[in-house]
């Protein structure tokens, strides 16, 4: 198990994760789920549905100076880059556990290397980093 994300920039490359050849893992990625809205000294009025946070996930494969989408996640949209189509996913609900895992089925050998995951909750801002290795012949 990793370690949640914390708020600061700093990136830190994860244990690799090992898969098989047409298999599937999760590559982890975890972040805190602590309100960042502060409650306004001005007036006390509650705050509407639109002022509350909102999360964005976005995961890249890197690839030396280049990044190559592989999912993006806000308000209930996922756009998913081609070649992971109907291979990738992540949790249905990831605000309510704190977790951003990317699901990868069907593992090709083109999926090994190193991938980012960034999370934006509110005005916080955090990624991560994690190397998969994939198994099998080749």
């Amino acid at each position: 198990m990793c370690c949640l994300l914390s708020a600061s920039a700093s990136l830190m490359v994860m244990r690799p994760v090992s898969g098989s050849l047409s298999g599937r893992v999760s590559l982890p990625c975890h972040f805190s789920t602590t309100p960042t809205n502060a409650p306004s000294t001005l007036d006390n009025k509650a705050s509407a549905p639109g002022d509350q946070d909102y999360l964005r996930i976005k995961w890249t494969k890197v690839q030396g100076d280049s990044e190559t989408i592989v999912l993006v996640a806000q308000n209930g949209v996922i756009k998913i880059g081609r070649g992971y189509r109907g291979r990738v996913s992540v949790q249905s609900h990831p605000e309510d556990v704190g977790d951003a895992s990317l699901v990868v089925s069907k593992l090709r050998a083109s999926d090994a290397g190193t991938y980012r995951c960034e999370v934006m909750y509110g005005i916080e801002d955090t990624q991560d980093m994690v190397s998969l290795n994939v198994d099998g012949e080749f």
